[in-house]
């Protein structure tokens, strides 16, 4: 989504802080497997915001079991791969039964700068 920094600077009292949560370069990897001939990861930066400094970058990860074909589908329609694969990857998902896929993110803590005397 949309990284609204400067409604984050309208809100956040000095000292606030935000977190912006951001895929991870393997996150869905199994389903990108599928769906495409060369799939690539996802790119990791840490981005400085004039105005913000950086806590931390905190990995969240799992692994998700999707136990039929209707589960398969939900988890793709909720991606952005949904609107630009290619018919034949989206053929090749709907043909599994099942698919094991790792989330992977990185959560992003910042902290606004302390108001200046």
């Amino acid at each position: 989504s949309p990284l609204g920094l400067e409604e984050f600077r309208r809100v956040l009292a000095p000292g606030g802080w935000f977190c912006y949560v951001v895929p991870a370069a393997d996150h869905l990897w199994e389903l990108k497997q599928v769906l495409y001939d060369s799939p690539y990861p996802n790119p990791e930066e840490a981005v400085c915001y004039d105005g913000f400094s950086y806590a931390s970058i905190r990995p969240v990860e799992a692994v998700l079991t999707l136990p039929d074909p209707q589960s398969i589908h939900d988890l793709f329609q909720m991606t952005p791969y949904y609107w630009k694969t290619p018919r034949a990857g989206a053929e090749r998902l709907a043909a599994l039964d099942r698919l094991t896929v790792r989330a992977s993110f990185r959560i992003h803590v910042f902290r606004r700068a302390e108001a200046r005397p």
